[in-house]
């Protein structure tokens, strides 16, 4: 019996070992209490009520807005507000978006936050997708993915050849471009910061988005010449060790985190934190009648762009 009884405790015992092992980040607590990091944004799970494809949260034609997405698009838009109004962070003209690994949401962090910044400052965002290797934003806004960040750093474009600009929300985009060498050697020859200098004067803000800083050490080249740095996490995904890890190569690198951003949180969980709070309806009144008023007080107040799908295994998550 005793023989029984260790077959039927030691699968238990190894779960909970390997789990204690890994140690998965489950609660901003968590972050905070491990790293001098704020967690400035909880980003809620969209996994079960996206919309398909990359569709705006608004259809212009009917004037609709969907609900179900409101305390996504709000989370979004209240890291936008932190960034805008701090006072620690509303200089930060350049701001990195980091993750330890692929698969823990900096894709979507990073043009979701440039389409929300574009939103209240048409034509003064620019994002770049500063992930040679795997990028991903050319997909996300359609366009060509060449010329661009490589080819500028490499000699072979210049800027103007290369941003696209985003005709529903006005944000300019520098896609990846086609790496045709190292990405070490390309962000290590003086050209990007050189590139980021001359940005300066044209975008009051610049959103960044980079390679996973554990197996993609040339982020770092990102990471330092930007002015800041937001580190992301995936709920009940992201190893504690390796978030720590990244945020430590941050610091030594020279970079400066300013922040954390936990994506994925349940909607239990971030409802039950934040509460809801949806635009107001009168009762009776049919849907059609406010429907205008609500697309109206949005695009005032600046909304959130494009609702992406999570993201891709070999980028974010």
């Amino acid at each position: 019996w005793l023989f029984s009884l260790v077959g039927l405790v030691a699968p238990f015992g190894l779960a909970v070992a390997w789990e204690w092992l890994m140690r998965r980040v489950h609660c901003r607590e968590e972050i905070e209490g491990n790293s001098s990091l704020m967690v400035i944004a909880e980003i809620p799970d969209l996994k079960a009520t996206r919309p398909s494809g990359y569709g705006s949260y608004f259809n212009s034609s009917s004037y609709h807005y969907d609900r179900r997405l409101g305390p996504y698009e709000e989370s979004i838009d209240g890291l936008r507000t932190q960034i805008v109004l701090s006072e620690d962070l509303r200089e930060l003209q350049i701001l990195a978006v980091a993750s330890a690994v692929s698969g823990e949401g900096k894709t979507s962090v990073s043009a979701q936050l440039a389409v929300s910044l574009a939103r209240v400052a048409p034509g003064s965002v620019l994002l770049i997708d500063g992930d040679l290797r795997c990028p991903d934003l050319h997909e996300i806004f359609d366009t060509e993915i060449s010329p661009g960040m490589s080819e500028i750093l490499s000699g072979k474009a210049e800027f103007k050849d290369a941003v696209v600009v985003d005709e529903e929300s006005q944000l300019h985009i520098l896609p990846a471009g086609k790496l045709a060498t190292s990405p070490h050697q390309l962000m290590a020859n003086g050209r990007l910061e050189l590139l980021l200098h001359q940005l300066r004067s044209e975008y009051r803000h610049i959103v960044i988005d980079t390679p996973p800083v554990l197996p993609a050490s040339e982020s770092l080249n990102i990471h330092k010449a930007a002015d800041g740095v937001l580190v992301c996490a995936m709920r009940d995904s992201t190893r504690l060790d390796r978030f720590l890890m990244t945020y430590r190569r941050l610091i030594t690198a020279g970079a400066r985190p300013v922040g954390a951003v936990l994506n994925r949180v349940s909607w239990p969980q971030y409802t039950s934190r934040y509460g809801r709070y949806d635009y107001y309806k009168r009762r009776g009144q049919a849907a059609n009648e406010t429907a205008e008023t609500v697309v109206a007080e949005m695009v005032t107040a600046g909304s959130s762009g494009p609702a992406l799908p999570d993201d891709r295994p070999h980028s974010e998550g």
